[in-house]
């Protein structure tokens, strides 16, 4: 035991402990040198530290087989499939050796590679199926555009009677089809004569074409109807409707004109055949009229033979003076004389309808250069046009020349009748070609169209100057001087 200050100096290399003893009033220090006191440790130290190094050796010699034959390939197809979640299927993994790892490694490949290429042909079917949808879309579109700009009408019914198609124009058809009866009638039938309803026969969905000519109130409708059938059974029919009540018309102005053509022909063969017997009838009532007996017993039957004669004679004249179509430019035309010619002409139209007709010339010469037969015909046109507007009302027509105020170089011609006159909508369509307010049949529209025709090759006007209920009146304006040659 040492005790006492000195040795203090040997405390940084010892372990040392003081007890104070109670009974005795001793101090006891207990000093070991470290270094002795720490020998046992160091030994085992080093053998721990060995073992531990050994231990580690061991540690990596029995990990190493795992983590290069199991772990690693294992995250490596985790990594992969990760990779695959995120649309990369192109990773592989390494198959290593041919264990049960290699062979879950190889099938990890295998399956990457059919996804991957199952994927790519999706990829194309979804590209194949876009680019076909977006073409199915342009060819939708333009089915639409085509069918709603149709003039004609496009209907589609199924089995039960139901519209899956329709376009802008089929509305007006689907409509009537759904009314009653009445509202389609059938003009030329090419369905069965026993089916008196348009709408059922039209939508009885047979499978040959059928073509029906249909009035549906003031239009005239031409409708082809097809069944469409599938493999099995009927599934609907097809309607195409075209609006033909124009072509109709220009159809029946033509049969019109032609008939007036001939009716022309006949005319003036008729004209030319009956001015011989005219002229033998007027001959003999002359020669009778010689006989003193006879004109003494007949001569008032005598005279009224010849003045009827006359007046045949006059007639069929001025037949064959319209009928002409020559132009002369240079002769002279009085419209005093020719005014009273087309009213003399037309006398038997006028005192049937037991119309009034009046002349009033104010003016004391009205003599043109002009072709007369071209005047006569535009008059002919206006004065029939008056007698038509006034037929049956027993109204008044009246013929008037003057001369504008602001213009002595022309003469004016007016047509007036009391007639129910022209309506405002229509008044700038009554010089187109073909446009009527006749009855069909009864007139062509060409009249005023080849009048202002005419009267623009004379160098003059023709123009409706006013017109309302009781009165209405076209005026004619023609030069004094010469007119250009025909064209």
């Amino acid at each position: 035991v040492v005790t006492g200050s000195g040795a203090d100096a040997n405390r940084q290399d010892s372990f040392i402990h003081d007890t104070r003893i109670a009974g005795f009033g001793w101090n006891v220090r207990v000093a070991v040198d470290a270094q002795q006191a720490m020998l046992p440790v160091s030994g085992l130290q080093s053998r721990f530290l060995g073992v531990a190094i050994l231990v580690a050796l061991v540690m990596l010699v029995l990990l190493f087989f795992p983590v290069r034959f199991l772990i690693r390939p294992l995250a490596e197809m985790s990594e992969a499939a990760r990779a695959m979640t995120e649309g990369d299927y192109s990773r592989r993994v390494r198959p290593g050796a041919e264990d049960e790892i290699g062979q879950l490694a190889h099938s990890f490949n295998v399956m990457a590679e059919a996804t991957q290429e199952r994927t790519e042909k999706l990829r194309n079917t979804a590209r194949l199926l876009e680019q076909r949808t977006r073409e199915l879309a342009v060819e939708r579109d333009v089915l639409n555009a085509v069918l709603h700009s149709m003039h004609d009408a496009v209907l589609f019914y199924d089995r039960d009677g139901r519209v899956i198609l329709q376009n802008a124009a089929g509305e007006t058809l689907h409509r009537m089809l759904e009314e009653d009866e009445d509202s389609l009638l059938p003009r030329r039938c090419g369905c069965d004569e026993e089916k008196r309803d348009c709408r059922d026969c039209l939508r009885s969905g047979a499978t040959e074409p059928r073509d029906c000519y249909v009035d549906a109130g003031a239009r005239v409708f031409e409708v082809i109807t097809a069944g469409i059938r599938s493999a099995a059974a009927p599934e609907g029919t097809l309607l195409v409707a075209r609006d033909i009540t124009t072509r109709m018309r220009i159809d029946e102005r033509q049969a019109h004109r032609d008939r007036l053509a001939v009716l022309g022909e006949v005319s003036a063969v008729m004209a030319h055949e009956l001015n011989n017997p005219l002229a033998a009838i007027s001959m003999f009532t002359q020669l009778m009229s010689r006989d003193g007996q006879l004109l003494a017993k007949y001569g008032e039957h005598m005279e009224i033979i010849q003045r009827n004669t006359a007046l045949c004679t006059r007639t069929i004249k001025d037949l064959l003076y319209y009928s002409r179509d020559s132009y002369r430019a240079d002769e002279e035309c009085d419209l005093h004389e020719v005014i009273p010619d087309v009213v003399r002409f037309l006398r038997p139209l006028y005192e049937r309808a037991e119309l009034d007709f009046h002349l009033q010339f104010d003016l004391d010469r009205a003599v043109l250069r002009c072709d007369a037969v071209h005047v006569r015909q535009v008059l002919v046109n206006l004065i029939m046009n008056a007698l038509q507007a006034t037929d049956g009302s027993g109204g008044r027509i009246t013929v008037v020349t003057a001369q504008p105020t602001d213009a002595p170089e022309q003469v004016t011609v007016d047509v007036i009748d009391d007639g129910p006159g022209i309506p405002d909508e229509l008044r700038t369509q009554v010089f187109e070609p073909f446009f009527t307010t006749k009855p069909s049949g009864e007139g062509t529209g060409l009249g005023l169209s080849i009048s202002r025709r005419i009267v623009e090759t004379l160098r003059g006007s023709l123009q409706l100057l006013s017109s309302r209920p009781g009165h209405t009146v076209f005026r004619l304006t023609l030069p004094r001087g010469a007119v250009e040659e025909a064209a």
